[in-house]
């Protein structure tokens, strides 16, 4: 049977690292009848609806890793485009990646897309219409893979992801009241979310998994084994595995430094996007030397559990249908512990920030003394090859030669 998997997200429950582990697995899943392969074409229009203008600009110029330019993320010309200037265009592509689809279930029988943020718009855009009718004309059954994450958490690690990579300044208690990143929008009401994906693909069609690093640790496996065998597919010993740290999250203070710059730098300004890039390449850098682990949460314990309250009757129906049991996330009672920006939380942090950036300003400095050195040396050595610098120095010996003689 044809069976193609359209891994969704949600976002931050280690999509990067299943995409990186099925990309470089690449051949040997093929010798296990599976294909993930790349689309030839990374020119999207990134109107994703969430981010402004210049936000999404500031994504496209991210890491290529985990951003829409990861060839990885293979499921990205899903999304489709709200802008009319790109429907055509993002509608062509559309058509080229199915035909690729096309193409690849006449080797193989399992196909696997990937992309998180699908998660975000699948109830707004019409790309999955024509996905669900080319599936039918094709023989072809499309199965959801959906990994759920506890909805404070999700919304806690989305936001530092906000913050690190666009120009995203909201607090976190605005970020999930404003309007237009309400935490609906955002995709947190599972139950509600998932009832959309039965609608459009079958409750037989679903696979749901949770978000379970430390469940996965106690068992001696990762997100990538627990992936594969969501799918029914078998695990190879021979599959290499990514190395750690794969799309890391800055702490509670680095994401305030980077949320406050992001407060004062302008867009506009030449050099915005790479002042960015280097205070966020600093406070991750700071984050995995030094992280507040005795916080783990922006909310009070009364918001915290006001905000669960509102998802604890959804979540329970999910746990039973797909998983057979009764809490979608087990071991989340423990005490919260809020983080708050004072000087007495930050100032350490602070202090390591500024020393971090010191010591990579003075590396910069050096580097760039280096290379002046090295092309006035060339500019030096060229001089003395050329034909006027040799013409100059036997007129110049004529002239001393002429004085000596007089």
């Amino acid at each position: 049977m044809k069976t193609l998997y359209l891994h969704i997200g949600t976002p931050k429950t280690g999509t990067t690292a299943i995409q990186e582990f099925l990309a470089t697995n690449r051949d040997e899943l093929y010798q296990s009848g599976i294909i993930f392969r790349p689309m030839p074409f990374h020119d999207y229009h990134w109107d994703l609806p969430y981010l402004d203008k210049d936000q999404a600009l500031c994504f496209t110029d991210y890491d290529g890793k985990s951003g829409p330019n990861s060839e990885n993320r293979n499921g990205y010309f899903l999304h489709g485009s709200n802008d009319p200037a790109h429907t055509k265009e993002n509608a062509k592509r559309l058509e080229e990646g199915l035909l690729l689809i096309r193409k690849w279930f006449e080797e193989k029988d399992s196909v696997i897309l990937s992309d998180e943020d699908l998660w975000l718009t699948f109830r707004l855009r019409p790309h999955f219409d024509r996905l669900i009718t080319f599936a039918g004309e094709n023989g072809i059954t499309i199965r959801i893979v959906l990994y759920l994450r506890h909805q404070y958490e999700y919304l806690d690690s989305l936001y530092r992801q906000y913050v690190k990579l666009f120009f995203f300044a909201l607090h976190f208690t605005d970020f999930i009241r404003e309007e237009k990143l309400s935490t609906d929008y955002l995709g947190a009401d599972y139950e509600s979310c998932v009832r959309k994906l039965e609608a459009l693909f079958g409750e037989e069609n679903i696979i749901i998994r949770c978000y379970e690093p430390k469940v996965w640790k106690e068992k001696g496996i990762d997100i990538c084994r627990d992936f594969m065998d969501s799918i029914g597919a078998e695990w190879r010993e021979t599959y290499q595995i990514p190395d750690g740290g794969v799309n890391p999250s800055l702490s509670y203070n680095q994401t305030e430094f980077c949320r406050m710059l992001n407060e004062i730098l302008d867009p506009e300004f030449p050099d915005a996007f790479e002042v960015s890039k280097r205070f966020r390449s600093v406070g991750l850098d700071c984050s995995q030397v030094h992280s507040e682990k005795k916080y783990n949460s922006y909310l009070s314990d009364k918001e915290y559990h006001d905000l669960m309250e509102r998802y604890h009757e959804g979540n329970c129906r999910l746990a039973e249908k797909y998983l057979g049991r009764s809490d979608l996330f087990p071991g989340h009672d423990g005490p919260i512990r809020q983080w708050l920006p004072t000087i007495e939380v930050m100032q350490e942090d602070m202090i390591l920030f500024f020393d971090f950036m010191t010591a990579r300003l003075y590396r910069d400095t050096y580097a760039i003394r280096r290379t002046n050195k090295y092309l006035i040396d060339q500019v030096e050595d060229l001089k003395k090859s050329s034909p006027i610098y040799q013409i100059k120095r036997v007129f110049r010996w004529i002239g001393r030669h002429l004085r000596g003689s007089s």
